[in-house]
């Protein structure tokens, strides 16, 4: 399933359906930028192609990964080392609500990239005390 999503995309739609996979939460185009690296155009060019195939679902401004077993699969359908490097990039975001910011840097820490995000954990358990 991943595979032929994957041929049929591909490039830069593609590397925005990982971020997006990799956060598990409404991001908006900013963010995706961010994670990817693109031009904010280049995003929303890949959120209306990826929005045509019924893969993302708007929610506002953001999009999400309209399920969440697709979610799951392309995470899954990443070496280890690329899923481990988006999670680390995704912990170090900006932006993110203090839920998601834990969620990922809860999923970065398991995959040995607690360095990377322990700073982060320390100020959403700050902020919440």
């Amino acid at each position: 399933m991943v595979a032929r999503l994957q041929e049929r995309i591909g490039g830069p739609t593609y590397d925005v359906l990982e971020a997006a996979a990799a956060l598990g939460e409404p991001a908006g185009p900013d963010l995706l930028a961010t994670m990817t690296g693109l031009p904010v155009p280049e995003v929303l060019r890949a959120l209306d192609e990826l929005a045509d195939l019924s893969v993302v679902a708007r929610v506002g401004e953001h999009l999400q990964v309209r399920d969440p077993l697709l979610q799951t699969a392309v995470l899954e359908w990443l070496r280890p080392s690329v899923r481990r490097a988006l999670h680390r990039r995704a912990a170090a975001l900006d932006g993110l609500s203090h839920e998601v910011r834990y969620s990922v840097c809860l999923i970065a820490s398991t995959c040995g990239s607690a360095a990377a995000c322990s700073m982060k954990r320390w100020t959403l358990v700050a902020n919440e005390s």
